[in-house]
């Protein structure tokens, strides 16, 4: 478990540099979870905002290796 932190911490680093770049639209991302554990909530928000937006999962999981 203590490996899953530094994994999710990279994936979102990752996003959120990718979404800094992007304009100022709306924007699709593809999420790959390679973390051994399936995903129940993703949060996301725009670069500068000072709360995390709305869970993207919804009703919906993601399973490793998806």
């Amino acid at each position: 478990m203590t490996t899953l932190f530094p994994r999710l911490g990279l994936a979102a680093l990752a996003l959120c540099a990718a979404v800094a770049q992007a304009p100022a639209q709306d924007r699709s991302v593809r999420i790959h979870n390679d973390t051994g554990l399936t995903l129940y909530r993703f949060y996301s928000t725009n670069s500068g905002a000072t709360k995390w937006g709305r869970d993207l999962m919804g009703s919906s999981t993601l399973d490793s290796g998806r």
